[in-house]
């Protein structure tokens, strides 16, 4: 699956001053058209192709919800 999104996960080094782990979600992948706007979907030209992409991106926010899990060390 191609992802559009990623985690982006930071965690203090041994060499760093203390603070908690911090997460956010980054757009990994993306178009512009001309008027500006960033899309990170493709064309859809019909409700089924939109509601694809949209579960797309709903099961890569799970993935990356569960991947930030782990490295919180958050146990289900």
């Amino acid at each position: 699956m191609t992802h559009s999104l990623e985690l982006d996960f930071i965690k203090p080094g041994k060499k760093d001053p203390p603070f908690r782990p911090c997460a956010r979600i980054c757009v990994k992948t993306h178009t512009k058209d001309k008027r500006g706007y960033i899309f990170i979907t493709g064309k859809s030209y019909g409700i089924e192709g939109l509601e694809l992409e949209i579960k797309r991106l709903h099961e890569e926010l799970e993935d990356i919800k569960n991947t930030a899990r782990r490295k919180f060390n958050i146990k289900e």
